[in-house]
């Protein structure tokens, strides 16, 4: 039996020159253990998380919260400046609550009362938004089952205003 003898260099740039010097089987079992090591610390391009992710997530929220406390999408910080801001009826905004004329607010809120389309006439017309409606409407209309998310109400100002002359009536 002929004994082989290798000639390992320690050097990085001669390793092919020694892994061509090993046996078969160790070769592959090399291979087969630089592989697996390799794909548990890789991370695919396509797996990262975008660079506009968290703004994006920071949006929908923004978003989810305007609906909640019924704040009218034209007065999210992303859309308006501050010095552009108009009264939107209904919003309950920093802004409509605290820093608009209460004459003002009334006088709109009473039109708005004699006058259910009046919202409509203040806030600018969007066939492609739908923050102008009162409820987002999604469901099987099949069978008529239909729910709603609301999106904004502007007469909550109204119903709370007579909520709070008259207790016994609830706000919707």
């Amino acid at each position: 039996m002929k004994i082989q003898r290798y000639i390992f260099y320690d050097n990085p740039k001669y390793l092919d020159c020694n892994i061509n010097q090993l046996p078969n089987y160790l070769k592959y079992k090399i291979y087969i253990w630089a592989i697996k090591r390799f794909w548990k610390s890789y991370l695919p391009k396509w797996a990262r998380p975008t660079s506009w992710q968290q703004h994006a997530f920071q949006q929908q929220r923004t978003l989810f919260l305007a609906r909640c406390h019924n704040i009218h999408f034209l007065h999210l910080p992303c859309n308006t400046l501050p010095s552009t801001k108009q009264y939107i009826i209904g919003c309950q905004c920093q802004y409509c609550l605290h820093e608009v004329d209460p004459v003002y607010k009334q006088t709109e809120l009473n039109k708005n009362n004699k006058d259910q389309f009046y919202f409509y006439d203040t806030v600018p017309f969007s066939s492609e938004s739908d923050w102008n409606e009162r409820y987002e409407l999604f469901g099987n209309f099949i069978d008529n089952t239909i729910y709603g998310m609301p999106i904004f109400n502007p007469d909550y100002e109204s119903k709370k205003l007579i909520s709070l002359n008259d207790p016994e009536t609830p706000i919707t």
